[in-house]
């Protein structure tokens, strides 16, 4: 049917990319230029608050397969909001 032929359209421009435990996939401030779907694999979700003694960073969540996310940045030509850290 037409949505199965669209949605291999879609997945065909994806390239795999594989991170091992503890890599940083993505950096809070960075420039946004990949979207991710995540075929296997969890990542932790964190952002940096606060300023000089008082930064810390905190974990807001975690993704998981299926998940997808980086398309904020790419959307509104912004920097990351967040880091993603496979786990």
């Amino acid at each position: 049917n037409d949505t199965d032929d669209e949605i291999h359209e879609f997945v065909d421009v994806f390239r795999p990319v594989e991170f091992k435990k503890g890599d940083i996939v993505i950096k809070q401030g960075n420039k946004g230029e990949d979207f991710y779907f995540i075929e296997s694999g969890e990542l932790a979700i964190q952002v940096t608050v606060g300023d000089g003694e008082e930064r810390s960073e905190v974990k807001v969540g975690d993704y998981g397969p299926g998940s997808t996310f980086g398309e904020l940045a790419l959307m509104f030509d912004s920097p990351r909001g967040g880091k993603s850290i496979s786990i």
